[in-house]
């Protein structure tokens, strides 16, 4: 899967060296600064006008990955927040990426340090350094660290498999070593939330479980959904290969504050389109509780058939890669 990486962080911090530098360590590799889409003087962030440099970002990001680039990676101080980042990525047009961000940090120290050398006669703030980072980053302190070094550990990253998915109204992203506050409040969300020890204890549970999944075969994948601009998980879904022997089953869960809104069609519709298109699965099975209703209809409405019934009578639906495209 094509692999949209987006490095921010304050001014100075160092991000336009790094995304050079791991620019150069891909092949079949795009870049963007985010400054050329807004390169104007006098600068301010303040400035409305700014938005339209974000939809020139949008646009040369969507050339690059519908151009089939296997990395694109965009570096800007803008995406550090939430609000302008969703905007960004909500005006991509390609399909079926996945986006990893970092987020660079320092010390107060070594940004003024930084700030000096660049010969920036402005003085040095910290606004940006003191921002909370988007969620779901990946955190990356340089301090006292040769860009290789930096570049290393985002590959390091890069290379373990995080996957994220986009549906009209969601994000759906394996959870992070960051996300064990999430995941503590939403894991068991019907009972209340689980602590910190057995929420990181689930995490290597799910990590644990992606590194045997591998082409053509699903051992367990667990995505935690996100509603897009609002930074918090909303419920889960994925592919289980072992509760069934020789099948590949499909799950969901929205909690009930966010159901009947055409979420968990969304989920599931996505989880088809990754397992068939980028897995290699060949096909799909599910299943529901006989008076579940919605659940049912989910499944109908994503293209699956019923195909029998469990001994108690709970509907078992199928579907394969063929009968999927012609959906």
């Amino acid at each position: 899967m094509q692999k949209l990486i987006i490095i921010t962080g304050s001014p100075c911090v160092g991000k336009t060296t790094v995304a050079e530098k791991l620019f150069e360590s891909y092949e079949n590799c795009a870049y963007f600064d985010g400054d050329w889409a807004w390169c104007v003087n006098p600068f301010s962030i303040s400035d409305p006008r700014l938005r339209n440099g974000d939809k020139t970002m949008s646009f040369a990001l969507s050339t690059y990955l519908n151009s089939n680039f296997d990395y694109v990676i965009l570096s800007s101080v803008v995406v550090l927040g939430d609000p302008i980042r969703e905007t960004i990525l909500k005006d991509i047009t390609a399909k079926n990426y996945e986006v990893i961000g970092f987020t660079l940090t320092c010390s107060e120290k070594t940004l003024v340090e930084r700030h000096k050398k660049r010969g920036d006669n402005n003085e040095c703030s910290f606004e940006w350094l003191r921002a909370e980072h988007y969620p779901g980053d990946y955190i990356i302190n340089t301090d006292d660290k040769m860009v290789e070094q930096i570049v290393f550990e985002i590959n390091s990253i890069i290379n373990n498999h995080h996957i994220e998915l986009h549906t009209a109204d969601l994000t759906l992203r394996t959870v992070k070593a960051t996300d064990v506050e999430e995941v503590a409040r939403m894991w068991e969300w019907q009972d209340g939330a689980i602590s910190a020890d057995k929420a990181i204890e689930a995490i290597l549970w799910m990590q644990g479980n992606h590194e045997k999944n591998k082409q053509g075969y699903i051992h367990h994948l667990c995505f935690a959904v996100y509603k897009k601009g609002l930074n918090k998980i909303i419920g889960w879904c994925g592919l289980d290969g072992q509760c069934s022997p020789g099948k590949t089953v499909l799950f969901y869960s929205i909690h009930s504050d966010y159901q009947n809104k055409g979420y968990a069609t969304q989920c599931a519709a996505k989880l088809l389109s990754y397992t068939f298109n980028e897995m290699g699965i060949s096909s799909i099975n599910g299943g529901c509780d006989k008076n579940n209703k919605a659940s049912f209809k989910v499944m109908s409405k994503i293209g699956m058939k019923q195909n029998g019934f469990e001994e108690n009578g709970d509907p078992l639906f199928y579907i394969d890669n063929k009968q999927f495209r012609s959906i």
